[in-house]
């Protein structure tokens, strides 16, 4: 007599047969998601993030939700510049000085009001800012950036880079409270 075990039809377990789909959907999500941040994509939230600075002064996010934050803020000044954004939406100290590095701050550096008020004219002749590379230095509450400045025709080719930039922005309780220009290059 022969035993059950070599009665089963040859073949795979039905019980993996039945698990296989499972098993295969598990393997796509997880080869296709990316791995989670700390929280969510509020941390990349400019409004959220100045929101949260003014409502929590004194609190210290951890080291990447407070660097994601700090450029997502700073990033509002450029995409300001560039034309992005409104001129209003650019999340701006009232007291903000903007300043080119070797000449110290003054009280007759640009306020808030009057540098928006100056923002219309660099849009109109910024095309794009690209190539954003951001450090963020979290002790100062400072972000770094450099980037490549393109100009609207006729003065750019929206193709190559007019000018390439440095700058130092500071962030104070989720306002923007200071821009040092480290000088604009042309190529």
């Amino acid at each position: 007599m022969a035993s059950a075990r070599t009665m089963r039809p040859l073949g795979r377990p039905q019980h993996l047969v039945a698990a296989a789909p499972v098993l295969l959907a598990c393997v796509v999500a997880l080869a296709t998601t990316r791995p989670a941040r700390a929280g969510s994509d509020q941390w990349d939230d400019a409004v959220y993030c100045s929101d949260w600075y003014a409502k929590h002064p004194a609190v210290t996010l951890d080291l990447d939700k407070q660097r994601r934050c700090l450029i997502a803020i700073a990033s509002t000044y450029l995409d300001g510049e560039e034309g992005s954004i409104a001129p209003d939406d650019i999340l701006f100290a009232d007291d903000v000085v903007r300043f080119t590095i070797g000449h110290a701050p003054s009280s007759n550096n640009d306020s808030a009001a009057e540098i928006r008020a100056q923002i219309p004219a660099s849009a109109a002749i910024i095309q794009r800012i690209d190539h954003r590379q951001w450090t963020a230095d979290i002790t100062n509450n400072t972000a770094f950036v450099i980037y490549d400045g393109f100009l609207e025709p006729p003065l750019g080719d929206r193709v190559h880079p007019d000018f390439f930039v440095a700058e130092r922005i500071t962030v104070v309780n989720g306002l923007i409270t200071e821009i040092a220009i480290g000088g604009v290059q042309r190529p």
